[in-house]
């Protein structure tokens, strides 16, 4: 087995300079579909192959989707899809403006006995020697969406009880699939992965109160599962999240993901100067302003300076800032991810 995919990511995480730019991918199911068709296969690894992508993201086999109707489904968490003409879209949750806790206490929370973590191990065999990336874990954010934004954001002000209540849930659920998942994979998890948007575009989205509050304590609590198996920390955000991230090393976050450099404060040289000798960058090839609207050479030049800047002695995991979405070309894709830049 060619281990070398997975020493580059590690390399680039311990702050070394690796052999090469390490790079992954993340798409939609649409844009998954395209590359399989553009490469005439049938496997989504042979694409992640030909690309010469580094990481591989495992995941057990979780409860099937629910269909409510033919255009409403759920999770087993209780998250709801619309369709819509531009595809499945979040709509409200199974607990939307729920407020007392009869109402948390009654619920049918999903257990991980729900979940198969027998494939894991398999998956791993497959990836061949490639960086495993596991998670998915959200201790906050998939809950408003159970609730509702809104509502969690009133609860959050007003019911501390309850929001804790919720968040304890999901922080002890994931903490369990992380145990399991690092259990069945034989402890070949080199990457677990958390998530919670806490920006928009111009500003964070709550307080540092509240996150300190409501988030810091149950995502320290998460982080320290991997840490006691000595994996790599990352944590999802998108927005402006720049004023968060000394928190967040304090939870025990090795890596930032997405790095949205399209919104306010998130400048890529001044994140490496504050931050890049305690944290690695996952993404910063942005899908609002770039690769979806820009040439190939244009993408070309932000993934070079994306590498000058946050590759610099280690550090950097060039991917997008998003899953790749249905309106980026073909051609912006393969330019994104041109070995000759690597």
């Amino acid at each position: 087995m060619n281990n070398a995919s997975r020493k580059r990511v590690l390399d680039a995480l311990s702050h070394r300079i690796p052999d090469r730019l390490p790079v992954d991918l993340w798409a939609e199911p649409e844009v998954k579909e395209k590359l399989l068709h553009y490469f005439g296969v049938s496997e989504w690894n042979r694409v992640l192959d030909i690309l010469e992508i580094d990481v591989r993201i495992v995941e057990p086999i979780n409860p099937p989707l629910i269909y409510e109707s033919k255009t409403l489904r759920r999770n087993h968490w209780g998250e709801r899809w619309q369709k819509t003409e531009y595809g499945w879209l979040h709509t409200v949750g199974a607990l939307h403006n729920a407020c007392t806790m009869e109402e948390l206490e009654s619920y049918a929370w999903p257990s991980c006995d729900d979940n198969d973590y027998e494939t894991l191990g398999r998956q791993i065999d497959e990836a061949s020697g490639r960086a495993i990336l596991y998670g998915f874990a959200d201790v906050w954010e998939r809950a408003a969406l159970v609730i509702g934004l809104e509502n969690m954001m009133i609860q959050m002000a007003d019911n501390p009880k309850f929001v804790h209540y919720i968040v304890r849930k999901f922080t002890d659920y994931y903490k369990e699939d992380w145990r399991r998942a690092i259990e069945a994979s034989g402890g070949r998890i080199d990457i677990l992965l958390q998530l919670a948007d806490l920006g928009t575009q111009l500003a964070p989205l709550i307080s540092h109160e509240m996150f300190r509050e409501y988030i810091k304590p149950y995502v320290t609590e998460l982080f320290d599962v991997a840490k006691k198996a000595g994996i790599q920390c990352m944590f999802h955000t998108c927005g402006s999240a720049a004023s968060f991230i000394p928190d967040l090393i304090e939870t025990g976050m090795d890596i930032l993901n997405p790095v949205q450099v399209s919104a306010a404060n998130m400048s890529l040289s001044v994140l490496k100067r504050d931050f890049g000798s305690k944290i690695a960058f996952h993404g910063a090839i942005d899908e609002q302003e770039t690769l979806s609207v820009a040439t190939p050479e244009q993408v070309r030049e932000k993934v070079l300076e994306a590498r000058r800047i946050l590759g610099e002695g280690g550090g950097y995991i060039l991917c997008s800032t998003h899953l790749l979405q249905d309106d980026i070309s073909i051609e912006n894709i393969l330019a994104l991810y041109d070995t000759s830049l690597r």
